[in-house]
């Protein structure tokens, strides 16, 4: 299979849809397959008419688990088995094909965990309800190019950066022509097309330029360029003619400039800082006329919006409330960014930003506190937070409405997909924040990987009001050996191989109970940067100890890990709420374990507040007319709704679409 082929079956699978060629179908082995797939990866196929072996392949290679060719030389019925014969039928399956063909990697070792003394693996009556059940669709060619088309209209959406997967996403569909020109709505993600195609840099300004310059080269001598920063600084000298002109501050002129004499660009007049609106209105703020200053902000861009708290802190009591008022609606993403962080005000900032998709965090220091100047009191932030979530609302209320809408509990605990995920595919991920109901007493932690040299694992045990200095315990190879968990959370100890696994299984209420709060899980790569072979990491919610060490049914979340960076953060547990709470970070660090700056940058996330002024339900509320079951609606928010005629259904993974929602 060519490396085109099997990305796009990547791109379907990651939405639960399934590519096939329906001229190859064998009526006799249909019912066996769609049996198989049900009870041994806990997928449903919503039209099995149109199953064949292909489909069962590709669905145990994305699940990543190897099938034994015995199982498609030998098929069988087994619609016309009684309950006894199935449950003997599985017991053979395990024997037969699990034990003795081996469904395994070579090299990959699921069933070496010797502290769990898992000899054979045990699948009971008491762990049947831990199965994840998730209807796959299989799809014609006819409906492949219009979801394809779909996911480019969606990309080309986008207000932020695409994350490294749907960046390789969008670059494919471009390949594939799904492109129409059609307007992108951020410029980071036009970065991408110009170095395809220099024409696209029509697309930007002059700042842009810069802005990629400084992103591609960052601090290069243009004495002592690489090759591949001298492909980077060709392309900049073909988009330069092409890129407009606008308002640009010293700093950014001053690079400009110096870009075009390296370029050898002589017939561009030199740019200044004449028309820039930060001139003008640092001007105003010295001359204490605030609201000057607000006005011309607000006549560039998102400008006020991103000044507004510097303006409001200047501002005397005539003026607050007329500066809020004076906020524009348009860009609600910016908004939600202004407020995202406004409980902070008071204490010492915790700055985090991404760049080429690495979390990076800054803490405020003491010199930096002491004078800052953009410092709100509890009341004003109250009151601005009130007022702009209200503004929030208000534009999606007056946004194009979807008709007739239902919408399950479950978005209410999903966040908005405004974060740059670090890898946004696998199984069922969701944007940062969101959070997954848990529904056994355990849980298991994984992370399983081939051709990769000794990747480490480890779940770090916060209390509860997390603060820089706080004690935080660690459980991992360090510390395993002495159990400081006793037998409330135990792990598999260190794998070194090429490809491995490690598990750590705890007991959610047994930990809580010696004080905890939070679990923060996290991988590191000990061996070098995790941007090499194959990594999964997730978790299985478990009932008991007693069942399969590892069961592709039970897995309710596996993250695709690719970071250019040596630490990953997967998800927490707050253990109080019994719930999961998705991160998907990659870590700017070559740290054995999270610092104490690592782990206050993601503490927002574990704050059960994170989602209860804005959720994804929130939103869609806004967008159409609420009906109270999913046969009356036109757009379905659910799951595992399939749609009906005429309906159309949005999952929570489903997040090229819910970035839709946020910027139409």
């Amino acid at each position: 299979m060519n490396k085109v082929s099997s990305k796009l079956k990547q791109i379907f699978l990651s939405r639960h849809y399934v590519l096939t060629d329906e001229s190859i179908i064998d009526k006799k082995t249909q019912s066996y397959y769609f049996t198989y797939l049900l009870n041994r990866f806990g997928i449903e196929i919503v039209n099995p008419e149109k199953l064949n072996m292909q489909v069962v392949k590709d669905i145990a290679e994305y699940m990543g688990i190897s099938i034994p060719s015995s199982f498609y030389d030998n098929p069988q019925q087994t619609k016309y088995f009684s309950c006894d014969e199935l449950l003997l039928e599985q017991i053979i399956s395990y024997v037969v094909i699990d034990l003795i063909e081996g469904n395994h990697n070579e090299h990959t070792n699921f069933d070496r965990i010797e502290i769990f003394k898992k000899v054979f693996p045990k699948y009971d009556e008491s762990g049947s309800n831990e199965s994840v059940i998730r209807k796959f669709v299989i799809i014609s060619e006819e409906e492949q190019s219009k979801i394809l088309s779909e996911i480019m209209d969606n990309y080309c959406q986008y207000t932020r950066s695409f994350s490294l997967d749907e960046k390789e996403e969008f670059l494919l569909l471009y390949k594939l022509g799904y492109y129409n020109n059609q307007k992108i709505q951020c410029k980071d993600n036009i970065f991408n097309l110009i170095e395809i195609d220099k024409k696209y840099g029509s697309l930007l300004d002059r700042k842009d330029i810069v802005k990629y310059s400084i992103l591609k080269l960052k601090n290069a001598s243009f004495k002592k360029l690489s090759s591949e920063e001298k492909k980077t600084l060709l392309i900049i000298k073909k988009v330069i003619p092409l890129a407009s002109e606008c308002p640009m501050s010293k700093k950014q002129a001053k690079y400009f400039n110096k870009l075009c004499k390296e370029c050898n660009i002589d017939n561009i007049e030199k740019e200044t800082n004449i028309r820039s609106p930060y001139k003008y209105a640092i001007k105003s703020i010295k001359e204490n006329n605030i609201m000057d200053a607000a006005k011309i902000y607000n006549e560039n861009g998102s400008l006020l919006e991103r000044n507004i708290k510097m303006l409001l802190a200047r501002a005397d009591e005539n003026d607050f409330v007329s500066l809020i008022d004076m906020l524009p609606n348009k860009n609600p993403i910016v908004l939600y960014q202004l407020i995202e962080n406004i409980d902070q005000d008071n204490k010492k900032r915790i700055f985090t930003f991404k760049h080429n998709n690495l979390s990076k965090s800054h803490i405020e220091t003491d010199y930096e506190y002491m004078w800052r100047k953009s410092r709100l009191d509890d009341k004003k932030s109250a009151l601005l937070k009130n007022i702009v979530l209200n503004k929030i609302i208000s534009y999606y209320s007056n946004t194009e409405k979807l008709g007739k809408i239902y919408i399950s509990n479950e978005f209410e605990n999903i966040a908005l997909p405004i974060n740059t995920s670090a890898s946004g595919r696998g199984l069922d991920v969701l944007p940062t924040g969101s959070r997954i109901k848990i529904r056994g007493k355990y849980i298991r932690t994984f992370c399983y990987w081939e051709k990769v040299f000794d990747i480490d694992t480890g779940v770090l045990f916060l209390k509860d009001n997390y603060q820089i200095g706080d004690e935080v315990d660690e459980l991992s190879w360090r510390t395993y050996a002495s159990k400081p968990f006793g037998n409330s959370a135990l792990t598999s100890g260190d794998c070194r191989s090429i490809s491995g696994a490690e598990y750590i299984d705890f007991d959610l209420e047994e930990v809580k109970d010696l004080g905890y709060k939070y679990a923060l899980f996290c991988i590191n790569g000990f061996g070098g940067k995790l941007n090499v072979g194959k990594i999964y990491c997730g978790y299985q919610d478990k009932n008991n100890l007693n069942t399969e060490s590892w069961d592709p049914k039970n897995i309710e979340l596996k993250i695709n890990v690719n970071s250019d960076s040596n630490q990953y953060s997967g998800f927490a547990i707050d253990l109080e709420a019994k719930e999961i709470i998705i991160l998907n970070l990659n870590i700017d660090g070559r740290n054995l374990v999270m610092d104490e700056k690592q782990i206050a940058s993601i503490y927002k996330y574990l704050n059960k507040n994170y989602l209860k002024d804005i959720n994804m339900a929130k939103i869609i509320s806004c967008k159409g007319e609420l009906v109270s079951s999913p046969e009356l609606a036109d757009v379905v928010f659910d799951s595992n709704y399939m749609a009906k005629e005429n309906q159309k259904v949005i999952r929570p993974f489903d997040i090229e679409k819910l970035v839709k929602i946020l910027n139409s």
